[in-house]
């Protein structure tokens, strides 16, 4: 079953990164089986405490919208270009952020989410090591790079979606 090769590197990432990055490498998803088997059962949990429909659709796209960053970023860090390994670090390395965005509703625990953003920095950072191949001189360099262009992506379509009414 390859769903199931997918689903145990997604929640061994957050504690086993190495282990569960040579997994997803050798598992070889492609970019739709990423999104679909890692990143939107995680949206639908963070669905509960938003409007279902448009969290999950935005989540989606803020991942997209990552490894847009990582593809088209990779030839200045001198890392392999691919649309699906892209799109594999993007999905694992966003995993901590999806699973924690509902300590939101609690607000002792609303800190915690930005400790996971930090835990996918690192995740990204091993990632595009493992995946993209990118040197490990330049991978600090590349994953701020793609998270400023994701950020800024991110912000622009966040925008535009509520000047359209749509959030």
């Amino acid at each position: 079953m390859p769903g199931i090769e997918l689903i145990l590197p997604s929640l061994r990432i957050i504690y086993r990164p190495t282990s569960a990055w040579q997994a997803v490498r050798a598992a070889r998803p492609r970019w739709a089986a990423s999104l679909l088997v890692q990143v939107l059962p995680f949206a639908v949990l963070c669905a509960v405490a938003w409007p279902a429909l448009r969290t999950i659709l935005l989540l989606l796209a803020a991942v997209v919208i990552l490894a847009l960053a990582l593809f088209v970023l990779a030839p200045w860090f001198e890392a392999v270009r691919s649309w699906d390994r892209a799109m594999a670090v993007a999905c694992y390395a966003s995993t901590p952020v999806l699973l924690s965005w509902f300590l939101l509703l609690f607000p002792p625990f609303a800190v915690l989410p930005i400790v996971a953003l930090i835990h996918c920095f690192a995740l990204c950072y091993l990632g595009v090591q493992q995946l993209l191949e990118c040197r490990e001189s330049e991978a600090a360099m590349f994953v701020a790079a793609a998270w400023v262009f994701s950020a800024v992506g991110s912000v622009l379509l966040g925008g535009l979606c509520s000047a359209a009414g749509l959030i």
